[in-house]
């Protein structure tokens, strides 16, 4: 085996070496306990807390550490804002001379936190550097000075087997530094007494996801996006007693959603970027194509076949569509490559997702959803059939105090003939154990697990569960983009530890609004004031509860409360428009005329959607006679009865107004094109019908016209990755190139009211791959 030197930021310090009393780097010398620091042989002086800060990401070189995570240990509970931590980094980057555009020492990781990337080297006790002085270091320098020999590298036979060393390396570190930095805190002590303690499998600053066993249990595969100049989630197999890595694939096409087939033979997985189904051996060779289109793969029992979701859409985070509206279950013959259709639209309404074949081979789960974070368990006969809803007395315990069951239910994995687990979702998110017949039993496999939980899959005989462990790092951005399509650099307005989205610009560009998604809280809205340059100001309005979906004008705001509802429809006791007035706090409730609600059933709303005047409104519904269609209606004050404005055969969704509410414009997905958008204005007081400006392979969401009501801007998935794109009537798109991964997405553009920014959520998606012993009876024998 060959052994590459130790990487940046990797000390020098051998086992056996003396216990340290400090530590250096660079020119820089520290004595932890004289808390002093030298640099280039000359006293620094720095706050206690700053000094904290040093000693803490000094004692991690190398590691991406989180803002909560450093705010936790270096404050210790104390209630502080993202301010204090911003303002300690800029402070010790002044006092070691360090530069943010070009870190020597400590590096800005945009969206995730904070590496040390300085070569840390102990000074052990009766050695100290000249000018320091002697004393014990703090046992995470120390410590991890001596646990990082020169061994530290990977094979490089053929490229492809990468030895455990590095991944022992690793969590020996996070281990000596203590075990709150595992993100296993987080799942709780109540969960690891019934269930044995998580073990992580991969600790990665990127994306590890998607985790499936072989069938004798010994080898897990996962999807990890690997280096280079362009990172590419490949597929990976790991065996888990000394963790020899085999990386399966390496074309760069973003292949993820692995699925080990029952005899051992294929791991199918989806291509992001060329899209469909493809296997390879797990051996290694050149992967095949099974099918043209399709993602989330399963396999029958008796390994001859597969099941899919028919969509090439792939969402990484587990919070967001378990699968678009138009999206539909098919199984594929291995032998034969022919495919037979297993749902049909409309049955259950909603786009259908996450197929798990049970081990039996008589029954397929899956999820089906008609909006984010709306998703709910079904069944169908493998052989086809009528879908029948998981119905259980268990599932109103998860509702709320209505028994209206209102979280979202992802990812079931079969335990056996009878039961499931699934991931629970609202607030907060557990893995639960489900009746698959609607008898009773159901409950808690995992009580609290990590906010991002997803991707389960059960070892053969139950005794362990995988999953990934999903983190977002969310940004609003702002691009410019001139009057001839020069497109200039992107600024970040806004960052947090989980989503952001939904900006929003007032009507004289002042201000913005955004969402903040935040892990166990609902939703919030916040307003923040803007720079000259677009960047924000320092302080902001923090709405609890609220999502922005307009402006009224330059001050008040129009948001949705109460967002944690089934649907977001205007009717009484459901979700509701309120404005609010940014300057005085004042809020007032839209009250719609009551021909906008529903009565009857006679509209199902999915949406709705005021134009900035707050005279017009604009919503989905379905129609009893085409469940499988979604139309668009609008109504006014001046003719309150609603009126059908689309008439496409088709899903018609996300409208938008332009500024002066004359315009819509809006995305059509049509179920005989899976996974290809197009995108139509039209003009909703006028004689003409609705016109088509988009028809492009390729997702097309969340667009926006400009103030002219010339140009809309849009979310754009072409090749797997997402970007955001513009485009006039009559001419071709135009993508931005703000995005350029496959593990991270941009969403829900908008158009500054001079049209020379538009502003976007921005979303890095990194995951590890974690192992969960399970101690409970009744998870008996499981397929994988």
């Amino acid at each position: 085996m060959s052994t590459s030197d130790p990487p940046p930021g990797h000390g020098a310090g051998a086992p056996g070496a003396p216990a340290a009393a400090g530590f250096r780097f660079g020119d820089v010398e520290v004595d932890v306990r004289a808390m002093r620091v030298l640099r280039g042989g000359e006293p620094v002086e720095l706050e206690p807390k700053v000094f904290d800060l040093l000693v803490f990401l000094a004692g991690n070189p190398g590691r991406v550490i989180g803002k909560d995570e450093i705010l936790e240990r270096v404050w210790q509970g104390a209630y502080v804002t993202d301010n204090a931590l911003v303002r300690a980094v800029a402070q010790l980057r002044r006092a070691l001379g360090d530069d943010a555009a070009h870190a020597r020492y400590l590096e800005t990781v945009r969206t995730r936190g904070y590496r040390f990337v300085a070569r840390v080297e102990a000074v052990p006790f009766g050695a100290a550097a000249p000018g320091s002085a002697s004393g014990p270091v703090a046992s995470t320098a120390a410590a991890i000075s001596a646990a990082l020999p020169a061994a530290v590298g990977s094979s490089r036979i053929a490229g492809r087997v990468i030895a455990i060393a590095l991944a022992v390396l690793v969590l020996v570190v996070v281990t000596l530094v203590g075990d709150e930095l595992l993100r296993a805190a987080r799942i709780g002590k109540a969960a690891r007494s019934r269930i044995g303690a998580p073990q992580q499998l991969t600790v990665s600053p990127r994306y590890d996801g998607g985790p499936t066993f072989s069938p004798d249990g010994t080898y897990v595969a996962f999807s990890s996006e690997r280096g280079g100049a362009e990172p590419s989630p490949e597929i990976v197999v790991r065996r888990l007693d000394d963790g020899e890595e085999l990386q399966l694939t390496s074309d760069g096409a973003g292949n993820v959603e692995p699925a080990w087939s029952p005899d051992g033979r294929w791991i199918a997985y989806h291509s992001m970027a060329q899209g469909g189904l493809w296997l390879v051996s797990p051996l290694g060779g050149s992967p095949r194509r099974l099918t043209e289109l399709g993602s989330q793969p399963d396999w029958s029992p008796d390994a001859g076949s597969v099941v899919f979701c028919s969509q090439n859409t792939t969402a990484l985070a587990p919070w967001s569509w378990a699968a678009p509206r138009d999206a539909l279950l098919w199984v594929v013959d291995i032998a034969t490559g022919n495919l037979r259709q297993l749902t049909r639209a409309g049955s259950p309404p909603g786009g259908h997702g996450e197929p798990a074949w049970s081990p039996g081979g008589s029954t397929i789960a899956f999820t089906a959803g008609d909006q984010v974070g709306r998703s709910s368990l079904w069944r169908v006969a493998a052989a086809g059939g009528e879908p029948e809803k998981l119905e259980s007395a268990a599932y109103a315990s998860v509702g709320d105090a209505a028994g209206v069951e209102v979280v979202d239910w992802r990812a079931p994995v079969f335990v056996d003939e009878d039961e499931v687990l699934a991931v629970r979702s609202s607030h907060s998110q557990a893995v639960w154990r489900l009746p698959v017949w609607g008898r009773e039993g159901a409950d808690e496999v995992l009580p609290v697990t990590p906010e991002g939980t997803g991707d389960l899959a059960l070892s053969p005989g139950g005794e362990r569960l995988a999953f990934a462990d999903y983190t977002a790092g969310g940004r609003i951005a702002a691009v410019t983009f001139g009057q001839g399509g020069e497109v200039g650099s992107v600024v970040e307005i806004a960052a947090a530890a989980r989503r952001l989205a939904n900006p929003i610009f007032s009507p004289d560009g002042a201000r913005l609004s955004y969402s903040r998604w935040r892990g166990g809280q609902a939703p919030d809205l916040v307003v923040v004031g803007l720079g000259d340059e677009g960047s924000a100001a320092a302080s902001a309005l923090e709405l609890q509860g609220l999502v922005s979906i307009g402006w009224s004008s330059a001050t008040r705001l129009v948001a949705l409360a109460k967002v944690f509802q089934p649907q977001y429809v205007p009717r009484q006791g459901d979700s509701q428009a309120v404005e609010i007035d940014v300057e005085s706090g004042q809020r007032r409730v839209l009250a719609p005329p009551a021909e906008w609600l529903v009565a009857g059933g006679r509209y199902q709303l999915s949406f709705w959607h005021f134009t900035p005047r707050l005279d017009r409104v604009v919503f989905g519904a379905r129609s009893e006679h085409a469940p499988e269609a979604l139309e668009l209606f609008w109504a006014s004050t001046e003719a309150p009865e609603p009126r059908q404005l689309t008439q496409l055969g088709a899903i018609s969704e996300f409208p938008s107004w332009s500024t002066d509410g004359r315009l819509l414009v809006f995305q059509v997905s049509r179920l005989a094109t899976p996974g290809q958008d197009e995108l139509w204005v039209v003009e909703v007081a006028g004689d003409e019908p609705p016109r088509p400006v988009l028809q492009a392979r390729g997702r097309s969401w969340g667009a926006r016209l400009d103030a002219r009501g010339e140009r809309v801007v849009y979310a754009a998935q072409r090749d797997g990755r997402w970007d955001l794109a513009v485009v006039e009537e009559g001419e071709p798109e135009r993508l931005l190139g703000v995005n350029s991964g496959y593990t991270a997405y941009v969403r829900w553009p908008d158009w500054s009211p001079s049209g020379d920014r538009i502003a976007f959520e921005h979303t890095q998606m990194t995951a590890d791959v974690w192992i969960l012993p399970l101690r409970r009876a009744g998870l008996a024998a499981a397929g994988n």
